[in-house]
């Protein structure tokens, strides 16, 4: 449960209120075929896909606060919630139009929010469930092949039907001076009325409002581990007073690929339950070795 800001800098205590559920499948798939002998050619493949439908079914007796990461009977374990973001205003006419019984008005270039209820103001009414952030599809692929000495081994990992918050110091207009993400280059101006970003305001209280422009899909798959190796014959092994000789390389985190384009962090990999602001990036690591057996 949040705590209200007017009690200054404090946590809220961790209850076992909540109840949920998860249903889904998982299918794991084998197949080896690796061979003894080092002139015949062997392969083994691995494969797992799991797919999840969460839902909270008891938390506060349906009566949970609204908030960004929402836990709340009937929908996803922190389901990300706030308003749909449906374009951009393209005149002040347009805005006051459309939000004619706002306090705060929009202007030309700002974000174009759904307004649910048709009351003609942004209130809590107008918020909806945007997404949620624990994936409904997690796989993985493993696959070797050896050979003459030889053996190749790769690991694939990914996840789908995935969200993830963006908003943060990094992705946002907030101030003067301040480093920010390539997608602004894009924002919307007269000359450019068919861009989906706002136009270039700094630190605007109605663009970064929790809405599902700060939402993106996390979609990817990444080839986290590749390893080549050579073990060298009996007949080098035993004239160096060896029982093995084995050298490698192995790289990890080579490279990923996004299935939606539009996301902005270092890497999707990431935990979903906040912005992304303090994710170090996971960096590629080479490593080549040898392995000796006396």
């Amino acid at each position: 449960m949040p705590i209200p800001n007017v009690l200054g800098d404090k946590t809220a205590p961790f209850e076992n209120v909540g109840e949920m559920k998860n249903n889904g499948f998982e299918l794991v798939v084998n197949y080896d075929n690796l061979e003894t002998s080092r002139d015949r050619l062997g392969f083994n493949v691995g494969l797992n896909f799991t797919y999840i439908d969460n839902k909270v079914t008891k938390f506060q007796g349906g009566n949970s606060p609204d908030q960004l990461y929402l836990i709340r009977e009937g929908y996803p374990y922190k389901a990300l919630y706030g308003y749909k973001a449906v374009g951009i205003y393209q005149s002040d006419e347009e805005a006051a139009q459309h939000m004619h019984s706002n306090g705060l008005k929009p202007e030309m270039g700002n974000l174009k929010y759904e307004d649910v209820n048709n009351d003609g103001k942004l209130d809590y009414q107008d918020k909806q469930v945007l997404g949620n952030t624990i994936p409904k599809i997690t796989y993985g692929l493993t696959a070797g092949l050896r050979y003459k000495g030889f053996d190749l081994n790769i690991l694939f990992q990914g996840l789908g039907q995935a969200n993830a918050f963006t908003k943060s110091g990094m992705t946002r207009m907030q101030y003067e001076w301040l480093t920010i993400s390539d997608k602004w280059r894009d924002a919307w101006s007269p000359e450019n009325p068919d861009s989906n970003i706002p136009m270039l305001r700094f630190d605007s209280s109605w663009d970064t409002y929790d809405s599902s422009f700060w939402v993106h899909r996390i979609d990817f798959l990444k080839l986290k581990n590749l390893q080549l190796g050579y073990a060298f014959p009996e007949w080098i092994t035993s004239k160096l007073k060896m029982q093995r000789l084995y050298v490698y390389a192995n790289a990890q985190n080579l490279f990923t690929i996004m299935w939606k384009k539009g996301y902005e962090g270092y890497d999707p990999e990431r935990n979903t339950f906040d912005s992304g602001t303090n994710y170090y990036p996971t960096p590629r690591i080479f490593t080549f070795g040898i392995n000796l057996n006396f």
